[in-house]
């Protein structure tokens, strides 16, 4: 019986010990075969939507999107611009004079090498400072790498978010992109960095026009973020996470369109004023919409607002001959479809700017041009 035992209790030992090499020698040819047929690739999580999806190497994809924050971080710190009030001149006093960075009275964004920046201050920020074109020796600017410029150029209008001050004798300043909506994905990941250093992670929902009737003088467009905004990040900074500034925040957690600030910032290096032009009409996107008894599904239908009406009195559209039911299909011979309509397409001409207008009435193609107003 202990003989008959003792013979299994073998047998058993050299089953396992064979079944254990069998696994090892599977296990190496499996990774052999990964390694040299299988593609490396890092995974593209916008790239998928799949809630069942799992994602081998997790800690890597979570540690490569970190890295890619803080990246984008760094970079965008380089394009800020603290301003301050001047200190006296404390030459003869033992008073130690700084700038605390952390403290400015505003905060700039670079827009150009020589010096021009957007201000996160509204017009009213711009009083309580006493921050005028007469005041500007009052106030100096200090870069990310602590060096130091007075300010020489002021300019804003009445009717625009942005303020353009200019800093005196700057150069080679880094310049980061102003990212145009109309290349935003939904769930693009992005990062919101307030004028104190907070940094939120988030990622876009959505893109949304509130209002079916449309302005030709207002972008409607609005991002719908994962994350409501906290009162940390009012006059904050929207970054993609190839260090594109994508918008930023007002006093009311707004987000004002850096594709919109460029239309704005365009016009003032043409004409060294922001003069944004004015045409006056309400209308009906219609690549938003499909109207059952009309085979046009691009352009814009003149429509009236909830007010009833089509056009501002006495504006440059009421003179123009055009009506009701009109459909705009270009403006200077572009084509308003693809996200980009008649408010977008109007944004890139300045007050002054005689346009043609080409529409559809009653089946019939016809021409107007029309000499644009300037915004007030």
């Amino acid at each position: 019986m202990f003989q008959k035992k003792k013979d299994l209790y073998g047998w058993l030992l050299l089953m396992v010990i064979l079944a254990m090499g069998a696994g090892a020698a599977a296990g190496f040819v499996s990774s052999q075969y990964s390694r040299s047929n299988l593609p490396n690739q890092e995974v593209d999580l916008n790239s998928f939507n799949n809630p069942n999806l799992i994602i081998s190497d997790a800690k890597k994809v979570v540690v490569n999107q970190d890295l890619k924050v803080l990246e984008t971080y760094n970079a965008a710190q380089a394009s800020f611009v603290g301003i301050f009030k001047r200190l006296p001149d404390n030459s003869k006093s033992k008073k130690l004079a700084y700038y605390d960075l952390d403290q400015s009275l505003a905060t700039g964004f670079i827009l150009s090498s020589d010096g021009w920046l957007v201000l996160n201050a509204s017009q009213t920020d711009l009083e309580k400072l006493d921050l005028s074109e007469a005041n500007l020796p009052a106030f100096v600017a200090v870069t990310y790498d602590k060096k130091e410029y007075k300010l020489d150029q002021l300019i804003y209008e009445k009717a625009e978010p942005w303020i353009f001050v200019h800093l005196q004798a700057a150069s080679n300043l880094p310049v980061r992109k102003l990212l145009d909506t109309r290349s935003l994905q939904m769930g693009q990941s992005l990062l919101l960095i307030s004028p104190k250093g907070a940094v939120m992670p988030t990622f876009l929902v959505d893109k949304v026009w509130p209002n079916l009737v449309r302005s030709s003088d207002q972008s409607a467009e609005r991002l719908v973020l994962a994350d409501a905004l906290s009162n940390d990040f009012k006059k904050a900074f929207v970054f993609n996470l190839g260090g594109d500034l994508v918008a930023l925040s007002d006093d009311n957690k707004e987000l004002i369109l850096a594709g919109n600030l460029d239309l704005g910032w365009q016009r003032l290096m043409k004409d060294k004023a922001s003069r944004a032009p004015y045409l006056g009409l309400y209308y009906l996107d219609l690549d938003r919409i499909k109207l059952s008894a009309n085979s046009i599904n691009y352009g814009a239908l003149v429509y009236p607002n909830e007010k009833g009406l089509i056009f501002d009195p006495e504006s440059p559209a009421a003179k123009s001959g055009l009506k009701s039911g009109d459909i705009i299909l270009r403006l200077e011979g572009q084509e308003l479809r693809g996200g980009f309509g008649l408010s977008e397409a109007l944004a890139e001409h300045k007050a002054g700017d005689v346009i043609t207008l080409s529409y559809r009435r009653d089946g019939q193609d016809q021409d107007v041009d029309i000499k644009l107003g300037e915004r007030k």
